[in-house]
């Protein structure tokens, strides 16, 4: 029988700064300048132990994290988009290997914040037909999984189960009906 236990602390400081200017005095454009950045503290601690008990083998562990990120448009913050987070990630796996049978469930739960590329609200010009942004209202996109593997002798099989809240995908609008433009830009979905 073997024990193992880890644990530690987690601590990210970021500041990303975004300054999207042109000179439109001798270009036509709709297109606005864009000034914005995201300051933001990520701080977490995990625990996780771990177990073998001749064929058994047991894994458990919870995540906790702390995310404070602030929004600035200009030099002012923008309360309604500035974000406050606290989230528990638990971990549980369960193994069994024997000499003709192995077989081992799996469940953790984990989070994917958006790229500070993917918050900006700036308008990106692709072509004279495309247009692209990002949206500062993107939540995390948080991802349940519980997986099943289970071999005997050469047959294995395989089975998941994800539930994923926020999902991201891209929407197409169309940006300006008189030159047939198109804006594609990032949401959150259920």
């Amino acid at each position: 029988d073997i024990f193992n236990f880890n644990y530690g602390i987690e601590y990210t400081y970021s500041d990303n700064n975004q300054d999207f200017s042109f000179d439109t005095q001798n270009v036509y454009t709709d297109m606005q300048p864009s000034v914005y950045a995201i300051k933001q503290n990520l701080s977490a601690e995990y625990f996780n132990v771990e177990a073998d008990f001749n064929k058994v083998h047991i894994g458990v562990g919870l995540r906790y994290e702390f995310s404070d990120m602030q929004y600035f448009i200009g030099n002012t913050k923008n309360k309604e988009q500035s974000r406050t987070y606290n989230d528990l990630f638990p971990y549980f796996n369960v193994q069994y290997s024997g000499d003709l049978l192995s077989v081992s469930l799996t469940y953790r739960k984990s989070v994917k914040r958006p790229a500070y590329n993917k918050l900006s609200n700036a308008l990106i010009f692709e072509s004279p037909y495309s247009y692209t942004s990002g949206n500062a209202w993107l939540k995390p996109t948080y991802r349940q999984k519980l997986s099943f593997l289970a071999s005997l002798g050469d047959f294995s099989f395989i089975g998941s189960y994800d539930i994923i809240d926020n999902a991201t995908n891209y929407i197409y609008d169309i940006y300006d009906a008189k030159e047939s433009a198109f804006w594609s830009h990032l949401s959150n979905f259920r």
